[in-house]
This record gives C-alpha cells, sequence and structure tokens, in this order.
C-alpha cells in the first residue's frame, strides 16, 4: 500500500512528476502513428516502463508515475517489481 499522507503533501507542494531515463525508442509504434505524432517526437520506453512522447534523447517526465505517487498508490512495489 502506498502513503497517502505523502500522496497528499506532493500534491499540496506542487511536486513535478519525475524525470526518468530513457532505455529504448519504440521505432514500430512511433512509425506506425505519423498523425498522432508531432514533427520530431517520438514514442520511447522509459527506465520505469512507462511509455511516452517526447523529444528529448536521454531522459522525459513520467506522468504515470507522478499520477501513481499522487493517487497514493503503492510506487515502490511498482519500480521493485521483478
Amino acid at each position: 500500500m502506498g502513503d497517502p499522507v505523502l500522496a497528499e503533501r506532493m500534491r499540496s507542494m506542487k511536486v513535478p512528476a519525475p524525470v526518468e531515463r530513457i532505455v529504448s525508442v519504440d521505432w514500430v509504434a512511433t512509425a506506425c502513428n505519423p498523425g498522432m505524432m508531432e514533427k520530431g517526437r517520438r514514442l520511447v520506453i522509459l527506465a520505469c516502463g512507462h511509455y511516452t512522447a517526447t523529444k528529448n534523447r536521454k531522459e522525459a517526465k513520467c506522468v504515470r508515475c507522478h499520477e501513481m505517487i499522487l493517487n497514493g498508490e503503492d510506487y515502490d512495489a511498482f519500480r521493485n517489481r521483478s
């Protein structure tokens, strides 16, 4: 179970989304969805396991991880899964 007190504190302090390292680019999904992507954006897989669209080559904010933390979900268990 997550920490609802921490989640509420982070929400009230407006803590930004965590920045994750990009581990791979999903070229097939990017190529198959040219209408969805703005020029220069591509779908990437982050170190946390989530996907996002970005122009950056090394890192990107993970909005989904941020939502998990703010909703009080067990973020540590998600990150430490095998």
